[in-house]
């Protein structure tokens, strides 16, 4: 069978990188990651939304689909404004938190990482 023949293998016969698990499982999710990095260097489409952070008030520009499918709570404070002003936050650690709704993966010292499990207040 197909399945059987490239089971745990990865192929390149397909226009997409996919690794067929046990299971018959496919896991693509390494195209997904570069592709959704590729939506949030602007690459794809439109950026829509923006959110202004910290007392230096950097602006980090976003997409309202990915923040709605992601963080409810994030969705529900920019869907009246699509400009959304968070003073309080510090810069390096939302920029984190906005890769990793967009890519799953958040690149942080181990100093960053309990102020970034803080934000998850957001709820992604």
């Amino acid at each position: 069978m197909f399945w059987q023949f490239f089971s745990g293998t990865t192929t390149n016969l397909f226009p997409f990188h996919i690794t067929v698990l046990p299971e018959c499982q496919i896991d693509h999710s390494d195209d997904l990651n570069e592709s959704f990095q590729s939506l949030l260097n602007n690459e794809l489409s439109e950026l829509d939304c923006s959110f202004v952070i910290g007392k230096t008030k950097k602006v980090i520009l976003v997409h309202s689909f990915i923040i709605q499918a992601r963080s409810q709570k994030l969705y529900n404070l920019i869907k009246k404004n699509s400009t959304l002003e968070l003073p309080e936050e510090d810069e390096k650690l939302f920029e984190e938190l906005i890769s990793y709704a967009y890519t799953g993966e958040a690149n942080l010292s181990k100093e960053e990482a309990y102020d970034f499990l803080q934000l998850r207040y957001y709820k992604l």
